[in-house]
């Protein structure tokens, strides 16, 4: 994921004011085509905001020009079934008792997750699906 505040149009840099949050997700691709899931970029002097709060993400390098809190870096989100060869991309955690995300996210006010389960019983997981 790559989050900037300009743009440039017939070789004139453009820039705009930027309030990003990402709360109780996970960016996390191929091992090795990426080496940075998450990378911030700014430029200029508009007002700029960028939070992560309670993510899994894989880098290298900590987004930068960006607030992190409680993040989960580097750590393996045990998807319970991904198989790109056999193009399988089953990314709930319900599998694995020790995936990392399972009660770890914070509440957002979204109390159904993207099968229509109950987020509100506990901490939410990271991530879109919650563990039953």
């Amino acid at each position: 994921m790559n989050v900037n505040n300009f743009t440039e149009q017939t070789g004139t840099l453009l820039t705009a004011d930027l309030n990003a949050v990402f709360r109780n997700s996970i960016f996390w691709g191929s091992e090795g085509l990426v080496d940075n899931e998450v990378v911030i970029n700014k430029q200029g002097a508009n007002p700029f905001t960028v939070l992560f709060e309670n993510n899994i993400y894989r880098v290298i390098n900590d987004p930068a020009n960006s607030t992190l809190t409680n993040n989960l870096k580097n750590a393996d989100p045990l998807f319970d079934t991904v198989d790109v060869n056999k193009r399988i991309f089953d990314f709930r955690i319900t599998k694995n008792a020790f995936a990392p995300g399972i009660n770890a996210g914070v509440f957002t006010g979204f109390f159904r997750d993207l099968d229509d389960n109950n987020r509100n019983v506990g901490l939410p997981d990271i991530g879109c699906y919650e563990k039953q």
